[in-house]
């Protein structure tokens, strides 16, 4: 039996150089704290996925005198669209249940004459109640509408301006392809040596 021992020399020896390799770059200092290899940040953690991109946004924001100003006024507008809209809201809902049940019953009126009446009546109403309030539901419309516009915009920004450090991350931090060479130098001596053994 051919001894293997020189195999495995050459396979200990291409482990250690790629730890030397690695341990002889330098590293970068301007590291975001969620893009460095040691930090407590993890992107599968024990508590599940966590965004990247969402992390590296909110350390900008905490530093960004812009992002922080951005950030507590969705913050203000999501705490008080329900106060502001909650007057409203009841209102409306009290009056279109009221015209519902007004509806049910008018099917209760035997006479049709005298519910052709009343529906007409119901129904002009419902449409004076409903020009009342179309201010309202105009401005809610316009809320609606443009809140999708903001949640657009926030997106676009959080994506740009993460994208802009992941680049300055890419250009200052990219290893060096050597460790890789080496690697593959010392897979190759190991395979021409294996096959010099096996063809014996």
């Amino acid at each position: 039996m051919k001894p293997v021992i020189p195999l495995f020399m050459l396979l200990l020896m291409s482990l250690v150089s790629c730890q030397n390799n690695r341990s002889n770059q330098q590293p970068n200092n301007n590291v975001p704290e969620a893009l460095e290899e040691n930090n407590s940040y993890e992107i599968l953690s024990k508590r599940g996925y966590e965004d990247l991109l969402e992390k590296l946004y909110k350390d900008l924001a905490a530093k960004d005198s812009d992002l922080i100003k951005l950030e507590k006024m969705i913050a203000v507008l999501n705490e008080s669209k329900a106060d502001s809209a909650e007057a409203f809201t009841y209102f409306n809902e009290r009056n279109t249940t009221f015209y519902q049940d007004a509806r049910a019953h008018l099917n209760q009126i035997a006479d049709s004459s005298l519910r052709e009446i009343a529906e007409q009546s119901v129904q002009a109403s419902l449409q004076k109640y409903n020009a009342s309030v179309s201010k309202h539901k105009s401005i809610l419309t316009e809320i609606d509408t443009n809140k999708i516009t903001l949640n657009d915009l926030h997106l676009m920004i959080k994506i740009s301006r993460a994208m802009a450090v992941m680049e300055k991350y890419q250009k200052s931090n990219k290893p060096s392809t050597k460790p890789l060479e080496g690697y593959l130098q010392k897979v190759n001596e190991a395979k021409k040596y294996a096959d010099s053994l096996a063809r014996k």
